[in-house]
């Protein structure tokens, strides 16, 4: 600048503000007001159920239905139906696939304008300078490439946490729905034995009072019936905490559930689990971690732990922005071209990098954690099926021969070589084992069901196909074709 020149410099020009004007008023998107009435979803809340015609024309479309009593895969699809917690990943899934689009969009260029007027002119020439520079940013090492990287990972990441957990929403309404039907089941056993105490204990009445049976006996009798009332009362309790829970799992009501009542389709078939025992432990070890989403969820993110680890290395590089334009120098015109580093890391990024190197190691460990668990548990439920199939003999045993002495009791009965108290004490040890069998069965239908969660698998009363956890139950997609297998 020559001396007593002064020079006055504005960034954007009035031409550079119009354009840029038109064209924020050509490129912005409107926004558009979506405000939330909470009290629209009480009413929508008390709509569900099997009279919800959008409910039951999803169970149909899966080929099932809410007709008569719920089945676990009904009540299953109807968790992945109303699940909040699903629509809340698919949002956050949607927020990431948003994200890839925003990872893959280079620098935006940009304009400079500069004005000056020189207040000293002694050559005659123009008081004016005026420069105009449209700026380009070239990102360096790899940068873009990185953030795409990390954004699909995300994504991924995303995915699997919403088959996670519509995998966990079924596994808790599968076990609470057997659950829920051995409370049923056990209820007609305990009135069944109530009963037959019940009877017993008014027939040594009877003979106390003839002076048959003394004092001690029928007190004794009094204590096994306020026992059997005591464990009819305890079973109601149970049906009525298990049915909660189904209705919970399922975002149902619980006197809907109790008034359809609820099938269990593991009973009848309670071993089950045992030819799955049967396989070679490693093959199960397999295929309950290549089944579980709880794995995949843990890859991926430490997939997004070693992008992020890549960004920051690339980070390291210096972003170079040209300037190329025009500068009209009081009259003289004049092609320049700026070159500009934004920023440069004198200690080359290493601090960031060392944080994400050991966020990657802890996602490392994190999936040894989850592999663990989930091999636990696989342990676990074997133990469980190879016990309760012992168990179970030992009750049929217990059953069978109660079922034999009650049969002769009975022929003697009617032989009148016995009295009628020693057919009702058969009668009371009849009922008290069957009650034991059913009980040992249905935690064998537990085993069962427990081997197939471990493993990642839903083979008993599976519908005939499972939904796409990924997309709405209202969106209009195709649907997952895998025959009986779970999401």
């Amino acid at each position: 600048m020559a001396p007593g020149r002064i020079m006055a410099t504005v960034r954007i020009g009035l031409p550079a503000a119009g354009l840029l004007a038109m064209l924020l008023a050509t490129a912005c998107t409107a926004y558009h007001a979506a405000p939330l009435d909470p009290s629209e979803h009480v009413a929508r809340h008390n709509q569900r159920g099997g009279s919800d015609s959008a409910l039951v024309a999803y169970l149909r479309t899966y080929g099932t239905s809410a007709d008569g009593a719920w089945t676990p895969a009904a009540l299953a699809l109807t968790a992945l139906f109303y699940g909040p917690s699903l629509d809340v990943l698919r949002a956050n899934r949607a927020e990431t696939l948003a994200a890839e689009h925003s990872a893959g969009i280079r620098p935006a260029p940009g304009l400079t304008a500069d004005i000056d007027r020189g207040f000293s002119n002694g050559g005659g020439s123009s008081p004016w300078g005026v420069a105009f520079a449209p700026t380009f940013t070239i990102e360096t090492g790899g940068k873009r490439g990185a953030r795409i990287a990390l954004a699909r990972a995300r994504t991924a990441m995303a995915e699997a946490g919403i088959r996670a957990e519509a995998w966990r929403a079924m596994a808790t309404v599968r076990r609470s729905t057997i659950d829920a039907a051995t409370a049923d089941r056990d209820i007609q056993f305990a009135t069944s034995e109530r009963d037959a105490q019940d009877s017993l204990h008014r027939q040594l009445q009877w003979k106390f009072e003839e002076g048959t049976v003394t004092r001690a006996e029928l007190a004794r009798s009094a204590t096994d019936l306020q026992q059997t009332q005591a464990d009819l009362a305890a079973a109601v309790r149970l049906r009525a905490d298990a049915y909660g829970t189904v209705a919970r799992a399922a975002g149902l009501a619980p006197e809907a559930l109790e008034d359809a009542g609820i099938r269990a389709d593991s009973f009848g078939v309670a071993a089950g689990c045992l030819p799955l025992a049967a396989i070679a432990h490693d093959s199960l070890q397999r295929l309950g971690l290549a089944s579980h989403w709880e794995v995949a969820m843990a890859l991926h993110r430490y997939a997004t732990t070693e992008a992020a680890v890549r960004l920051e290395v690339a980070r390291q590089h210096p972003d170079l922005t040209l300037g190329p334009g025009l500068f009209f120098d009081h009259g003289v015109a004049r092609w320049a071209i700026s070159f500009l580093v934004p920023s440069i890391l004198l200690r080359h990024n290493n601090g960031p990098i060392e944080e994400a190197e050991a966020a990657r190691s802890g996602a490392a460990a994190e999936v040894a954690v989850v592999q663990d668990s989930i091999l636990a548990d696989l342990d676990q439920a074997l133990s469980l099926c190879r016990r309760t199939r012992f168990d179970r003999a030992s009750a049929d045993s217990l059953a069978g021969a109660a079922d034999a002495q009650y049969g002769v009791a009975a022929d003697a009965y009617q032989r009148g070589e016995t009295s009628r108290s020693d057919l009702l004490f058969a009668r009371v040890a009849q009922a008290r084992a069957q009650r034991i069998a059913a009980l040992a069965e249905q935690r064998a239908a537990r085993a069962s069901a427990e081997l197939e969660l471990a493993l990642g698998l839903w083979r008993t009363g599976a519908p005939a196909r499972w939904p796409d956890p990924a997309l709405s139950p209202h969106a209009e997609a195709p649907l997952s074709q895998r025959s009986g297998a779970a999401p």
